[in-house]
């Protein structure tokens, strides 16, 4: 049995698969971390957060945390992007 989407549910479905498409662009635009940031702030906005607080905790915690661990910790280093 299928399940039929909402209208506001495909909407939020196509806007995320728009945020997704967007992704891979720019990473090679911004490097990875930035993208990644950007990514999770376009994401909640698209999924209705719209408090100050979350909405920039994850988008920049997130990516940070994972900076340290991987090119502090692991010592791998990630390509920057064509802007800088």
């Amino acid at each position: 049995r299928m399940v039929r989407l909402t209208r506001a549910q495909a909407m939020r479905l196509g806007g995320l698969v728009l945020v997704l498409a967007a992704f891979a662009p720019a990473v090679e635009w911004f490097g990875l971390w930035i993208a990644c940031g950007l990514f999770l702030l376009a994401a909640q906005v698209v999924e209705g957060q719209r408090r100050l607080v979350p909405l920039l905790g994850l988008s920049l915690g997130c990516p940070a945390l994972l900076w340290l661990l991987v090119e502090k910790v692991l010592e791998q280093q990630t390509a920057a992007g064509t802007l800088f």
